[in-house]
């Protein structure tokens, strides 16, 4: 038990969503996985899932806010919304795994 709780405590979140997108065959599961490495990745693949914090998704969101879509303009709220929401899903799921104990993110 002692070594299982070192190895979670050691997982980053890409680890975490390498394991998580292969269990979703829904229509939307090849976007969300799209969405996570274009989006998410970059920002929060690298960091141990236990360690992120609900300043580091805000920290995220707020990127977001300011990154530029395929047509040069703004990402839409509603996209960065969606995004969001897909890394509360992954940490549902991690809890879920016993990964994690509790979910950084909060969606409003």
């Amino acid at each position: 038990m002692l070594h299982q709780k070192k190895l979670n405590d050691s997982l980053t979140l890409d680890e975490v969503a390498l394991k998580y997108h292969p269990t979703k065959t829904n229509p939307e599961a090849k976007r969300n996985e799209a969405k996570y490495k274009n989006h998410i990745s970059p920002t929060l693949g690298k960091m141990k899932i236990s360690k992120i914090t609900q300043d580091d998704v805000q920290i995220l969101s707020n990127e977001l806010s300011k990154k530029k879509n395929i047509r040069g303009g703004l990402l839409n709220p509603r996209t960065v919304k969606d995004i969001i929401e897909n890394l509360r899903v992954i940490f549902n799921w991690a809890i879920e795994q016993n990964y994690i104990n509790k979910n950084p993110v909060i969606v409003k």
